[in-house]
């Protein structure tokens, strides 16, 4: 067919439309037919679904990485860390199909809800493989899961993940809050900003007080998970009742599979009349 085509009224456009999927499944789209009129468009919505003898994976390969908050930082995985990830068996003929063997990963992976031997999965129906990837030791892993059909197809994903060296370190900034000279009877606050700079998954334990002079409005509960990363903004006061000089700590304390740790943050402060 060739455009432009001038249509009186009453007339009627018969287009032919073509669908050529490349890869089974469910396929979108639509056609546009704009006329001279500026504001008159007819728009076709397009549905098709490919399909394709047995069985087949929606995601063929899939690769471990832990992504940050801001979804651009993307690392391999710290070994004592799970990343886990789905892929979809699917059935894209138009017959029903028993699954006759499966062939479960090994290493570091592990997979849940793979299908049972004898399993009849129907024309487009899937069925959901949960992946985890539990690095051991800091080295490349590779691996895969394969899943027969009753037709002799099979879907094959692989496996690709790199451990990461376990790291436990926390850090304060600043590393030693220094109030100066505050005079007796008023008070001082310093925010200290406690970062997991390790990039293992831990919980910290209760702050306890200062004591004496300084004090700690926001104490850490215990228990609270503090992944790699995260930022704790906590505030640190001084509250002179007599002039001289005052030194304190502020411990902070961690737990992880390592055991426990504690972090300590040197205190000094000056009361004045």
């Amino acid at each position: 067919m060739t455009f432009p085509v001038t249509l009186h009224k009453g007339d009627a456009l018969h287009a032919p439309v073509t669908f050529s999927p490349a890869a089974p499944g469910g396929a979108s789209g639509q056609v546009t037919f704009t006329t001279s009129a500026a504001r008159d468009a007819a728009a076709v919505p397009l549905i098709g679904d490919g399909t394709q003898t047995g069985l087949f994976a929606t995601h063929t390969a899939l690769s471990f990485v832990i992504v940050e908050h801001d979804g651009e930082l993307i690392e391999n995985v710290p070994v004592g860390v799970t990343v886990p990830l789905t892929t979809a068996i699917t059935n894209g003929g138009d017959t029903p199909v028993t699954v006759t063997s499966v062939t479960p990963p090994t290493g570091p992976y592990t997979a849940q809800d793979l299908p049972k031997v004898g399993t009849v999965i129907k024309p487009g129906a899937s069925v959901t493989v949960g992946l985890v990837y539990a690095p051991r030791q800091a080295t490349a892993s590779n691996g895969s899961f394969t899943i027969t059909a009753s037709n002799g197809t099979s879907a094959t994903v692989t496996l690709t993940g790199t451990g990461l060296p376990a790291v436990t370190k926390f850090t304060a900034s600043p590393s030693t809050v220094t109030f100066g000279p505050v005079r007796v009877g008023h008070t001082a606050t310093v925010m200290v900003h406690v970062v997991n700079r390790g990039n293992q998954p831990s919980l910290m334990k209760r702050t306890p007080a200062p004591g004496g002079a300084f004090g700690a409005p926001l104490r850490v509960a215990n228990g609270l998970p503090v992944n790699g990363g995260y930022d704790l903004a906590l505030p640190v006061t001084f509250h002179p009742t007599k002039a001289g000089t005052f030194t304190g700590v502020y411990v902070l304390k961690w737990t992880d599979r390592f055991g426990t740790h504690t972090l300590n943050v040197p205190i000094t402060g000056t009361g004045v009349r």
